[in-house]
């Protein structure tokens, strides 16, 4: 029986030096036995510029599946196999998304843009927050100067039913990892006493089911920004993966996974795996 959190997995990439770290997590994750790793190349492409350029669109093409025949050399070296598949489209993000059902992924791995910015989307990157969205499951998003975490998880939970999902995602990583958890609930100054308790409750059961489950969890309620304590806490504790569920919507024109979680993504420099209340 397969153990693991996750069974298939879907790597986003287009080759570039911000995605490498996004490869390179994808491939310590396939290393692990009964995991499947595919790789989607999203080209971006119209039938405008097909039809004025075509031997540049099929250029394009050739160079993008070039980058996943290099993808799959270095697999290979690690006793890794992956198919890879360059996906056509307008919207890049859509072709990510559409590969993950396809394939019914329980998994993407995505680049974080991994620049500092003034505008969240730039700092997420938009395909990576529409894909985050829009996917039909799971999300892992590795900022550049990320690496395979091996050590502390933090779960960031509100108790809404997006945290309960994080929570129960975040205890099969930690199991499988071998992770120590940290469950953090922020409370802003203006906060009312009764909201207080109610974060301290939260962070309370959460811990205490994780330690039933025969995991090592505690627990912190801390003040500030959702945001700011999430990534404050991440960075004091030494955390080298963040969990958190997604307040996701539909609407292209919206923000696409809440605005706290798309301020995590931008900020951390760990690996982000956002938990999908909707499983496909």
């Amino acid at each position: 029986m397969n153990t693991e959190p996750f069974e298939r997995v879907l790597l986003a990439t287009q080759g570039t030096k911000f995605d490498a770290a996004a490869e390179d997590v994808a491939l310590a994750l396939a290393s692990r036995p009964g995991i499947r790793l595919a790789a989607v190349y999203p080209e971006v492409s119209n039938p405008e510029y097909v039809s004025v350029a075509p031997e540049l669109a099929a250029r394009a093409e050739i160079a993008a599946s070039r980058v996943l025949d290099g993808l799959r050399a270095r697999a290979a070296q690690q006793g890794v196999q992956i198919e890879g598949r360059v996906r056509l489209g307008e919207e890049p993000f859509f072709e990510i998304v559409e590969e993950a059902r396809a394939r019914a992924a329980d998994l993407i791995v995505i680049r974080n843009r991994g620049k500092r910015g003034a505008l969240l989307r730039l700092l997420v990157g938009d395909i990576a927050a529409r894909v985050i969205g829009q996917a039909p499951c799971h999300v892992l998003s590795v900022p550049q100067e990320a690496r395979m975490w091996g050590k502390r998880l933090l779960l960031a939970t509100d108790g809404s039913p997006h945290s309960v999902a994080a929570a129960t995602l975040a205890a099969k990583v930690a199991r499988s990892y071998g992770l120590v958890v940290l469950v953090v609930s922020a409370v802003e100054e203006g906060h009312s006493a009764e909201w207080r308790a109610q974060a301290g409750q939260f962070v309370a059961d959460t811990a205490g089911e994780l330690a039933r489950a025969g995991l090592a969890a505690e627990g912190r309620v801390v003040e500030g920004r959702p945001h700011e304590a999430v990534i404050r806490q991440a960075r004091e504790w030494g955390s080298d993966l963040i969990v958190l569920g997604s307040h996701g919507r539909t609407g292209l024109t919206k923000l696409q996974m809440g605005s706290t979680t798309e301020r995590v993504v931008g900020l951390a420099t760990c690996p982000i795996l956002i938990a999908k209340l909707q499983q496909p």
